[in-house]
């Protein structure tokens, strides 16, 4: 009997001792939260790991910022849904964040929402529509670009949610870091620049949701190797990782090659026209063929394209764009067709090798000087042909001897 006494003493004392961990528990769980706040409609609270949740209805003010202070104790931000924007700098320096997750009502992010964090690695972003992210400004009369996420040089990880439907212009301009990135199968949208000079990108691969891709949104990604579209895609298409834009099923377009593109290609004779700088920089290509479908080759088409040995232009192209063979620095020689109608100024500047034009063109193209500016054909006895020219206006005549060039008939 006694030893059932101390027994239930004994029990009783257990089950004290657990209700008073229990209580602590719960008192633990009161002061999770070691600081917080609130800034008009939002919220904010810091927990004990570090981690910053920001929650409400509506836009997150620009002009304060109440959790600064706590900055160098905050390794992720998480912003729940229902927060509409993101303020000018709101996180701006955070050194020691690693993470931040951007949720589905986010309709814009102000200027350096997130530059200078150093250490972010990883972001996710839901934001369903949007509308702003970065941008091109002007000061004192210069342009420049600013970026949300600019200096967050280890952010390599960006999970893009499968509710997105845009990819907002200039939205991760120019992360190196970037390794990879996987676009979901809800995104309409890839505007402008949206992963501009992303030099740490091997391959992209676009989905068959995608309708639109604005200007320059992959270009300057100096790593790239291929650019692969979904067949069911009804807008783009690819061919040979080359990205194209379709009609009616064909490539009648030829948008981009990745940079990092090598050897000898051949352009499909759907296309009717190459974009203005489809090609820029891609100093691997050795070889090109432009089919004969092709009527317009864009500005800056082949600029930079230093490792071109030779190019063949197809007998349909009337309008060849400014600078559009400029750079191309190992071209020895190049064949203009009869179709050409109308040449850019700088097309043939710095192509320091070229010693020959063929231009096939009995009555020659009206062109100003410049288009020989510091190549072969300035700077050597080069030699420009065309076809039997019964008459020639002296303005075209004067340009196309400029220096000590010739002119021969064949």
């Amino acid at each position: 009997m006694y030893r059932f006494k101390q027994l239930t003493v004994a029990m009783r004392f257990m089950i004290l001792g657990l209700c008073v961990t229990l209580v602590l528990v719960s008192c633990g769980e009161k002061e999770y939260f070691v600081e917080s706040g609130k800034v008009g409609d939002i919220t904010w609270k810091l927990t004990q790991n570090g981690t910053l949740i920001i929650s409400g209805k509506g836009e997150m003010p620009d002009s304060e910022r109440p959790w600064l202070d706590f900055q160098s104790s905050i390794n992720a931000v998480i912003i729940e849904s229902g927060v509409t924007t993101i303020g000018t700098s709101a996180f701006s320096g955070f050194s020691s964040l690693t993470e931040a997750t951007i949720p589905n009502s986010i309709t814009a992010i102000g200027r350096g929402a997130f530059s200078g964090c150093s250490s972010l690695a990883v972001v996710n972003f839901n934001a369903i529509d949007c509308a702003a992210m970065g941008g091109m400004s002007s000061m004192a009369g210069s342009s420049y670009v600013y970026s949300v996420f600019g200096g967050c040089n280890n952010l390599t990880t960006v999970n893009i949610g499968n509710e997105v439907k845009t990819i907002p212009a200039y939205a991760f301009y120019g992360l190196e870091s970037l390794t990879s990135i996987t676009i979901p199968n809800s995104v309409e949208f890839i505007e402008e620049r949206a992963f501009y000079n992303c030099s740490g990108l091997t391959s992209i691969t676009i989905p068959s949701s995608v309708k639109y891709i604005g200007n320059d949104a992959f270009l300057g990604c100096r790593n790239l190797t291929s650019i692969d579209v979904d067949a069911n895609n009804n807008a783009f298409g690819s061919d040979n990782g080359i990205l194209f834009h379709k009609y009616k099923s064909e490539k009648t377009i030829l948008i981009l090659c990745p940079m990092a593109k090598t050897g000898v290609y051949n352009i499909p004779n759907s296309v009717v026209g190459i974009f203005d700088y489809a090609f820029l920089d891609c100093r691997g290509l050795t070889s090109l063929t432009i089919g004969n479908s092709v009527e317009v080759i864009g500005i800056g088409a082949f600029l930079g394209c230093s490792g071109l040995t030779s190019i063949t232009i197809g007998n349909s192209v009337e309008h060849i764009g400014e600078s559009a063979f400029a750079g191309c620095s190992s071209l020895t020689s190049i064949t203009i067709p009869n179709s050409v109608i109308s040449m850019g100024w700088n097309i043939f500047r710095a192509c320091v090798s070229l010693s020959e034009i063929i231009n096939q063109r009995a009555i020659p193209q009206a062109i100003d000087e410049y288009v020989f500016y510091d190549n072969g054909i300035n700077k050597t006895a080069g030699t420009c042909r065309f076809g039997r020219c019964l008459q020639s206006r002296r303005s075209v005549e004067r340009f196309w001897k400029y220096s000590s060039n010739r002119i021969i008939n064949y």
